[in-house]
């Protein structure tokens, strides 16, 4: 639920900011800047309580990435549209005013990546992630420059058009870098993050679906409605393909799978040591479950999370639970919300293999 929390955000920013975001740019930059540096340094500091928790959230990198999505979405809107009024004049401040926000986001995943790459743990789905993180940045820095008043004024029109057009492949980039987070967790078992994955690619086919009719229609407006139709139509086929693809594998286990149900499950777990992989926060998490008499009798876990505080705080709590419970349905730690997923989704694959 955090990205479409960050979406419902970025709306809001932009409906109650835009006017003074181009009066006063630069104190909107100055304040982007500090909060970035301020989520970064407390990132690395591993804090907990409320004010970790929130730090965390921003350094998700969702609330930049929503930002982004409308940035993005207003090049599509139909020209002397509503939104498209909104947004447009204030553009190129949002832009770099959300590049600066995501500043914090880069410096929290930067170390986690650099320490993944030096002791040779990263794994190759993070090895992608990293690959289309520098890329995004190769072209997210050019824009921001160029989007900056005093050097667009001085930059012709036809290039600083063309140097418009590589946004479209840092959106792509984006779309992908976002779907390689989301949907891996989505199918660990993760309700919100199956939320997101899909209200993600949603947001990413219809854009798609807008801008190719807005090009189509540029010199034909009266046909304007019925290429968008057509349009959406593959659109849905994308986002339903999304929902299918990134279906959670396991579900919780019913409420009707109480312990007493638990004690009785000899037939269906298969004694031994079985092991399951979920992803958490920013790295794949592992355990390993031993199963005798057909009951849990322990769990062990292990994460390449960067953060090992979210970690131990989720593990210290949902391990004896399971074990209590001989289920995983159980509630993720507050604070710590991916990396109770990931040790929840990780049993339920190990599990799984044992024949639950």
């Amino acid at each position: 639920m955090q990205l479409i929390i960050s979406l419902c955000a970025a709306v809001g920013f932009i409906a109650v900011f835009r006017k003074p975001l181009k009066s006063y740019s630069s104190i909107f930059y100055i304040a982007a800047i500090l909060i970035s540096t301020a989520s970064a340094i407390l990132g690395l500091a591993d804090i907990g309580g409320a004010v970790g928790a929130a730090v965390d959230f921003f350094n998700t990198g969702f609330p930049a990435a929503a930002l982004w999505c409308m940035i993005m979405w207003s090049g599509a809107l139909f020209n002397g549209s509503k939104p498209m009024k909104a947004v447009m004049p204030v553009r190129g401040e949002l832009a770099v005013f959300t590049s600066l926000l995501t500043l914090g986001h880069i410096v929290r995943y930067a170390v986690y990546y650099a320490t993944g790459v030096i002791n040779r743990t990263l794994s190759a789905r993070a090895a992608v992630e990293l690959i289309v993180s520098l890329a995004m940045l190769i072209i997210m820095l050019p824009l921001t420059v160029i989007s900056l008043k005093p050097i667009r004024k001085k930059l012709p029109p036809d290039r600083w058009k063309r140097w418009q057009r590589t946004a479209y492949l840092f959106y792509a980039l984006l779309c992908l870098h976002t779907s390689l987070i989301l949907i891996p967790r989505a199918r660990s078992g993760s309700r919100d993050a199956y939320l997101d994955a899909v209200v993600w690619i949603a947001v990413f086919a219809l854009y798609a679906a807008a801008r190719i009719a807005k090009f189509l229609t540029k010199r034909s407006p009266e046909k304007r409605r019925s290429i968008y139709a057509i349009g959406v139509c593959p659109a849905l086929i994308a986002i339903l393909a999304v929902s299918i693809a990134s279906f959670p594998e396991s579900t919780a286990i019913s409420d009707s799978d109480n312990i007493e149900k638990a004690d009785d499950s000899s037939a269906a777990l298969t004694d031994g040591s079985f092991t399951g992989t979920a992803r958490g926060y920013d790295g794949d998490i592992t355990v390993t479950v031993e199963i005798s008499g057909g009951r849990i009798v322990s769990i062990t876990a292990d994460s390449t999370e960067r953060d090992h505080w979210y970690f131990g705080q989720a593990s210290d709590r949902l391990i004896p639970e399971i074990i209590e419970k001989q289920s995983t349905d159980v509630d993720a730690v507050s604070g710590a919300t991916y990396s109770s997923e990931g040790i929840i989704g990780a049993v339920r694959a190990a599990l799984g293999k044992a024949g639950a």
